[in-house]
């Protein structure tokens, strides 16, 4: 079933000249895309990836700890 939202949108957009409609449908593709780009809810990752091992966790933090905590004044 579709919201009202949904229905409103069509009606405005259905009443646009197509040259019109073609931009609200570039507008709704940037949209999606930017929308897709946040990223996967938590569940959905847990279900396709294995979970660490304890020791691939600490692999993991150890190579962030010595990559992240330097400090080199001459970079900058």
């Amino acid at each position: 079933m579709e919201t009202i939202t949904v229905e409103r949108i069509r009606e405005v957009v259905a009443s646009l000249p197509e040259p019109l409609q073609e931009q609200v449908l570039e507008y709704v593709r940037q949209l999606s895309q930017s929308t897709a780009l946040r990223g996967i809810p938590l569940k959905d990752l847990q279900e396709r990836v294995e979970p660490l091992t304890d020791e691939e966790a600490e692999a993991i933090l150890h190579a962030i700890e010595l990559g992240c905590e330097q400090v080199n004044p001459d970079e900058w």
